[in-house]
């Protein structure tokens, strides 16, 4: 299924209730509603907190390309599941290239150079609360909503993480 070329009604409305009346925003709020993070960091992160970054990471360059299905890939099943019950009738990959569509160019190309300058690590939770994402200039204004839920990932029996929620 192709994503459509305006984004649907339902997308404005998120799980939490909150409205986001332009197009970036809506973009943003589903991004940050499946609990999309950068990488990089100051200082040396723990080796846990440094693959947390590098998934995180990973999944903001493929979101930068549009790329859905990889996105998607970074997640947990029950992740998924959650994208879903955002907007019926598609699948994580077609919300996410939706997503990336109603982007900006400017804001998928900052995407890939959005630093975090914090991750917990508890056991096989890791969190990043979006006040520890980082762009530099202004490509992200008002892409990352400091009322969001912090990102949250888990980490699986291959001892890699998944983007949670």
């Amino acid at each position: 299924m192709h994503p459509p070329t305006h984004p649907p009604p339902a997308l404005r409305v998120l799980a939490s209730g909150a409205v986001f009346p332009s197009r970036a925003s809506v973009a943003a709020a589903l991004l940050l509603a499946v609990a999309v993070a950068g990488c990089g960091s100051s200082g040396s992160p723990s080796p846990q907190a440094a693959s947390v970054e590098r998934t995180v990471g990973a999944s903001l360059a493929d979101l930068s390309r549009s790329d859905g299905r990889a996105f998607c890939a970074l997640m947990t099943p029950g992740g998924r599941r959650q994208l879903g019950r955002i907007l019926h009738g598609y699948s994580c990959a077609a919300l996410m290239a939706m997503v990336a569509e109603h982007m900006s160019p400017q804001q998928r190309a900052a995407l890939g150079h959005v630093r975090v300058s914090g991750v917990r690590v508890h056991g096989n939770v890791a969190v990043v609360p979006v006040a520890d994402l980082h762009s530099p200039g202004e490509a992200l204004d008002g892409v990352f909503s400091p009322r969001s839920a912090p990102t949250k990932l888990i980490r699986i029996s291959d001892n890699t993480w998944r983007i949670a929620a």
